[in-house]
């Protein structure tokens, strides 16, 4: 699984099918920004190329690679002494990055007991010695030192009731401390807050009905394990962001355009990606449909509090893959996008840097 690091960052197309950034991450101390660039071969060789950005300067500091036959948009975390973790659905793997930037790569388990479960997020504990998997079913906890599972690990979808047609995980925060659920009892959706710390499990029933697979759902909660955002797609083109408080299960709005003349209704819109702050305070959504100009290619920054959007001005170039990957700054100030460039003979990566409180553009490399 593990191949040698690779410096170059441009990749020559000769010998490509496809390439791609997919996962964008800033490091624990803001300083470092890492981007997931997947190659895959002619030779079907799937490569994912770990660059690692100076967030200050924009130079590319090292770079390493994971090749493997069946990773597909890994997760990635920082640990709290700045390496990299990754993970698919089953192999997990560490970037170490020294003093002087050269990087060591290192598997550290292998759990194949989920390699056919859903894959949902990856995260690691405040103190850096637990790392978590989250899947549809069940959260687990390895201790990372030992590589074990611990004793906490394996925290499953309770039994479901007869009428419970449908439960499953679609995020944690907090050390593992919260938990979100989705019900699904017959067309009616409610999600379970699970909070193991204060040992209660608040119910919020959703403003949707739908039959069991006719929407999907993904979430993420902001890094202080207040604010929960919450996609549903119900198709590609028609995609609502709302947004609750994990404490008291109060509704804190949905993500709308009031400003802008579009046909859309119900605030669904075609919403490719988002990120939410660390604070919890502002949402990052990227939008496009090729059928409306105003939401071709758009990066939004909505204030939760104010429920007003900002049109980001991120910059676009002639042909590219716009905002793949979002991510904020741990100090909720900043936030990064990366976008696939397609030029002449070759493949490169541009990330940007805007103000999460403006939408201001800041810098690009």
């Amino acid at each position: 699984m593990l191949k040698k690091s690779l410096s170059a960052a441009l990749i020559i197309l000769a010998s490509i099918i496809f390439a791609g950034a997919q996962s964008l991450k800033y490091s624990a101390d803001g300083k470092t920004l890492a981007v997931d660039l997947t190659i895959n071969f002619n030779d079907y060789k799937t490569v994912n190329q770990f660059i690692f950005f100076d967030a200050a300067s924009g130079k590319i500091k090292s770079s390493a690679n994971v090749s493997s036959s069946d990773i597909e948009n890994p997760k990635m975390v920082f640990s709290a002494n700045q390496n990299l973790i990754i993970s698919d659905k089953s192999d997990v793997s560490t970037i170490k990055m020294s003093a002087d930037n050269k990087t060591e790569v290192k598997e550290l388990f292998n759990d194949v007991d989920n390699y056919d479960k859903e894959f949902i997020d990856l995260g690691i504990s405040d103190d850096g010695r637990t790392l978590f998997k989250l899947f549809s079913d069940e959260l687990k906890a390895y201790n990372l030192l030992s590589q074990k599972a611990l004793p906490e690990s394996g925290k499953k979808i309770s039994a479901p009731e007869a009428e419970i047609t449908r439960a499953e995980f679609l995020a944690f925060g907090q050390n593992g401390q919260i938990l979100v659920e989705l019900q699904r009892k017959g067309k009616e959706l409610s999600l379970i807050i699970h909070n193991s710390a204060a040992k209660t499990a608040v119910k919020i029933k959703l403003p949707y009905v739908f039959a069991d697979d006719e929407a999907d759902f993904t979430a993420q909660i902001s890094k202080n394990g207040e604010t929960l955002a919450l996609k549903c797609a119900k198709t590609y083109e028609n995609a609502q962001i709302t947004l609750w408080d994990l404490k008291t299960g109060a509704a804190l709005g949905t993500f709308a355009l009031p400003s802008l003349e579009t046909e859309k209704t119900a605030d669904f819109y075609p919403i490719e990606n988002f990120a939410v702050s660390p604070d919890g305070r502002k949402i990052a959504v990227k939008i496009n449909d090729l059928f409306d100009e105003q939401l071709q290619n758009l990066l939004v920054l909505w204030d939760v509090a104010a429920k007003k959007e900002t049109i980001a001005e991120a910059r676009k170039y002639s042909e590219e893959d716009f905002a793949v990957g979002i991510a904020f700054s741990p100090d909720s100030k900043t936030f990064a996008i990366s976008s696939n460039v397609l030029l002449p003979n070759l493949f490169s990566v541009k990330i940007q840097l805007l103000d999460a409180n403006s939408g201001k553009f800041i810098r690009e490399f």
